[in-house]
C-alpha cells in the first residue's frame, strides 16, 4: 500500500473535480434531505454541498472532533437549513479493533506503519455521542436524497455497512477516497452488485489515473 504522506503534503484535501461534481449534481437534483459524515471544517465536501442547495433544505452534517465541529460551526454554523452535529456517526461497538491487510499495492492508507493504528484510533475517540448517523436518518424517516460519507480514514467500509442496514428508501451515495483504505472495500462491495448499485459517476485516484484522475478517488452512485 502506498502511505499518504508520502504522496501529499495533506491528507485533509478534496479534489476539484469532485466538489465541482457535488455542487453541479445537488444543483440539478434540488435535494433537500441530505446527510454528510466528516464535516472537519465545513470548509470541503461540506461548502461543495452547500453551494449547490437552494431553497428550504435541510443538510446534517457530523463530525466527532470536537475541535474541528467548533471551527465549522464559524465557517457554516449561521446558515441556515445546516445542522452540525458532533459525535459519533456509528456505534461504539462498531468500531473496528484492527485494519485489514486485504488491499491491493496501489491503495493508499494515512501514516507510517509504527503509528497507523494508534492515529487512527484517536480520530475517533474522543467523548461525544455515538449513533449519530441514525440520528440524523431518523430525522428523514430513514429516507435521505442524498448522503456523502467522508470520515475518519479508517470509517468508510464500516460506515458503509451502517447506513445501508438502516436506510428504506432509493438514494444517492458519494464517496470519497475509493482508492484509499477508507472506501476500497466500499466500491469493490457496489461494484459487485450492479442490480442494486450504480456507480453514475467516478474519478480514480491520480496515483492510479496520472492523467485524468486526483486525490484518491471518489464516486457518487445510485442505490435502488
Amino acid at each position: 500500500m502506498q502511505i499518504a504522506e508520502n504522496l501529499v503534503s495533506s491528507g485533509i484535501t478534496t479534489g476539484d473535480k469532485f466538489n465541482s461534481k457535488i455542487t453541479a449534481f445537488v444543483k440539478e437534483k434540488e435535494f433537500t434531505k441530505v446527510i454528510e459524515t466528516g464535516t472537519y471544517h465545513g470548509t470541503g465536501t461540506t461548502r461543495a454541498i452547500l453551494d449547490g442547495l437552494s431553497g428550504e433544505f435541510n443538510f446534517i452534517t457530523i463530525e466527532v472532533n470536537p475541535e474541528n465541529w467548533k471551527e465549522a460551526n464559524k465557517n457554516i454554523g449561521h446558515i441556515g437549513g445546516v445542522h452540525l452535529i458532533n459525535g459519533l456517526s456509528v456505534g461504539r461497538p462498531d468500531l473496528p479493533v484492527s485494519i485489514s491487510a486485504d488491499f491491493p499495492e496501489f491503495i493508499v492508507i494515512d501514516h507510517q506503519p509504527k503509528n497507523r493504528w494508534g492515529l487512527y484510533s484517536k480520530e475517533v475517540s474522543y467523548k461525544v455521542s455515538d449513533h449519530q448517523l441514525d440520528r440524523a436518518l431518523a430525522t428523514f424517516d430513514y429516507k435521505p436524497e442524498f448522503v456523502l460519507l467522508d470520515s475518519a480514514g479508517h470509517m468508510g467500509f464500516i460506515e458503509f455497512k451502517y447506513l445501508m442496514e438502516r436506510v428504506k428508501a432509493p438514494f444517492y451515495l458519494a464517496l470519497d477516497d475509493t482508492d484509499h483504505v477508507k472506501h476500497y472495500h466500499t466500491i469493490e462491495y457496489i461494484r459487485a452488485r450492479p442490480e442494486r448499485f450504480n456507480i453514475i459517476w467516478q474519478v480514480r485516484s491520480k496515483y492510479v489515473d496520472e492523467h485524468y484522475g486526483e486525490k484518491f478517488g471518489s464516486a457518487i452512485i445510485h442505490v435502488s
